[in-house]
């Protein structure tokens, strides 16, 4: 039918979202300039941008069809050690 296919769009473009930020976060890890960009995740996209130092805000939006997600998370770099908070959907 076609809500179903409408609520599948709107789930993939949330999985799309999170995993633009678990991306963003990994490429942090490897380069604390990383800025973001846009990913091709299956059917779908996610716009990627990090903003802040200390912490640094990772949103990323994913869009699948017409559907648009918002996830955002926080990166704190201390004494060594990254650690991930604030993880939430807007």
């Amino acid at each position: 039918s076609i809500s179903a296919s409408k609520s599948q769009e709107g789930t993939l473009a949330y999985y799309a979202a999170e995993s633009g930020v678990e991306n963003a976060l990994l490429r942090l890890l490897r380069d604390p300039n990383y800025t973001g960009e846009t990913l091709e995740i299956g059917t779908g996209t996610a716009v990627i941008t990090v903003t802040g130092s200390n912490p640094k805000t990772v949103v990323s939006i994913g869009q699948n069809g017409n559907f648009k997600r918002r996830v955002s998370a926080q990166m704190n770099y201390n004494n060594g050690y990254y650690t991930f908070s604030n993880w939430k959907e807007l």
